[in-house]
């Protein structure tokens, strides 16, 4: 159990500009916070590009008004925070930059974590392109391939 203060603020590591399925479940997460449990909670876009777009926020997740911060230094790195992040590498990234703040892992994915640390030269898929794929052998061996890969790189502990 996570105990919240009264100043509790909980910030909720997100990439910015980007749509699938477990950036909709933080900013479900922060709707949650702010609107049921009246909690003080904001989004933190990591990675941000604004010469690129003018927003962080997806347009998907517009919907969700849930405020939010780019800069690293808008989270108050306090012990009554909290700063909960997704599994992929560049969310666990974000937590080395804090040292008071309480941090949580939302494993939203059971194989984000590991994906996240391949390389594009990892995925078999992109070596398929040479082979019969509809071969369960041949799929087999690719895929064995790819856990050899994640295993030497020391991707899996």
């Amino acid at each position: 159990m996570i105990e919240i203060f009264p100043k509790t603020k909980i910030y909720i590591a997100c990439p910015a500009n980007f749509a699938t399925g477990g950036p909709e479940l933080l900013h479900q997460l922060g709707y949650h916070l702010i609107n049921d449990l009246n909690i003080e909670a904001f989004m933190y876009y990591y990675n941000f590009n604004s010469s690129k777009f003018p927003t962080p926020v997806h347009p998907a997740y517009k919907i969700y008004k849930v405020p939010y911060v780019v800069d690293q230094q808008a989270i108050e790195d306090d012990s009554a925070n909290i700063l909960v992040v997704p599994e992929i590498l560049d969310g666990l990234m974000q937590l080395k930059k804090y040292k008071q703040i309480r941090k949580g892992v939302w494993f939203l994915s059971v194989d984000n974590y590991y994906l996240s640390r391949l390389t594009e030269e990892d995925f078999f898929l992109l070596r398929a392109a040479d082979f019969d794929i509809t071969s369960k052998k041949v799929l087999d061996e690719l895929i064995k391939n790819m856990i050899t890969n994640m295993i030497t790189k020391k991707i899996i502990y």
